[in-house]
């Protein structure tokens, strides 16, 4: 029986799903505290390795949590609100 080797081929997008993923921190809208952190790190022009040493975590932690893959602990939003300023779980009124 003949074995057949398939190559499949396909185009990556190339602009993001989400509009609050481009580099625009300015122009997000965040709602979760994922996007928060996300649009504080892109306004500040910082990497994703300096908000881990701000807030004493680790790298794979920050994008886990921008990436709303996780969610921060309650003991993690401490360090997280004073990165931020601000207590993204607050609404506004």
């Amino acid at each position: 029986m003949p074995i057949y080797q398939i190559e499949i081929r396909t185009k990556r997008l190339r602009m993001s799903l989400h509009c609050w993923a481009l580099k625009g921190g300015a122009k997000m809208s965040p709602k979760t505290i994922g996007e928060h952190l996300k649009k504080r790190r892109l306004d500040l022009g910082w990497g994703q390795q300096q908000v881990a040493e701000a807030t004493s975590y680790t790298r794979p932690s920050v994008s886990s949590w921008e990436r709303g893959v996780n969610r921060p602990t309650k003991k993690a939003m401490i360090p997280i609100i004073t990165f931020l300023g601000y207590d993204p779980r607050v609404e506004k009124r």
